[in-house]
């Protein structure tokens, strides 16, 4: 949900987005969705590479692959 809603974004607004706040100020969805491993809406780890708006779970815990969360 959350890609979809930056892919919109970025092609109505020819940029990415700022951030998570930018797109529900904008309409793009009514709250920050929660973030499914820390249960927080507050947690999202986001960086902008170039005009790529990437998202993260801002878990530092470690999935059964051995990989943190948050570098996913």
């Amino acid at each position: 949900m959350l890609r979809a809603e930056i892919n919109q974004f970025t092609l109505d607004h020819q940029r990415s987005p700022a951030s998570l706040r930018e797109l529900a100020e904008a309409g793009y969805f009514k709250i920050i969705p929660t973030d499914p491993v820390t249960g927080r809406n507050d947690t999202w780890r986001t960086e902008k590479s170039g005009n790529v708006f990437l998202i993260r779970s801002g878990s530092d815990a470690i999935s059964t692959e051995g990989t943190p969360y948050s570098s996913w």
